[in-house]
């Protein structure tokens, strides 16, 4: 499999968010889901930073947990995670305000640590 830059995993953030706009009304379940993946690529990118590169959503945990300045995110993160999780295999639809509380709640205040931490 092809490596992916730094630069590639914030374009597939934005793509997921993007993706997350244009369908969270008609499919709320897959705009969280789309939600969870934009956050997964800002984490990975933050970790390339590091030099650190994971092999799974359990690696990934476990960094996330590790590294000082990730610890911060992490609550954010899990309510993401679960949120795709709950969706994607227990068949929880939920409605487009719920989605949007996800996305003003967890994702929004995750993607603005993010974004100022690869800034730094």
């Amino acid at each position: 499999m092809a490596s992916v830059s730094l630069k590639e995993h914030l374009k597939q953030a934005q793509r997921n968010e993007e993706f997350y706009q244009s369908i969270k009304e008609n499919y709320p379940d897959w705009g969280g889901t789309a939600l969870f993946y934009s956050a997964l690529h800002y984490v990975d990118a933050f970790l390339m930073s590091k030099n650190v590169f994971v092999k799974d959503h359990k690696d990934r945990f476990l960094y996330i947990e590790k590294i000082v300045e990730l610890r911060q995110i992490h609550s954010y993160y899990r309510r993401l995670y679960d949120y795709s999780i709950n969706t994607r295999y227990n068949a929880i639809i939920p409605n487009i305000k719920d989605v949007e509380e996800t996305y003003k709640r967890s994702f929004l205040p995750f993607k603005k640590f993010m974004e100022d931490l690869l800034q730094k």
